[in-house]
């Protein structure tokens, strides 16, 4: 397991206007996943898909669960 915190910044399309978007997020990684994400250099851009899910069934604060990324480092990706 690898466990970390991600910032996210992005433009999205709203009600015919564009909203900027910022956010952090906990986000968690298992198996290959997590060891590729483990030896990745801090604050390397990632794109990440995955899913949300609360914290625990007592606390309800979102975490992403990261099933797939890509670091992206001067143009080139390394999948995970």
């Amino acid at each position: 397991m690898a466990s970390g915190r991600l910032r996210h910044e992005s433009q999205q399309a709203e009600a015919g206007g564009m909203r900027r978007v910022e956010l952090e997020l906990d986000w968690l990684a298992a198996g290959d996943a997590a060891r590729l994400i483990a030896r990745a250099p801090l604050g390397i851009r990632m794109e990440a898909e995955g899913f949300l899910a609360p914290r625990t069934r007592t606390r309800q604060q979102p975490v992403l669960h990261i099933v797939r990324f890509d670091l992206v480092e001067e143009g080139d990706g390394i999948q995970g």
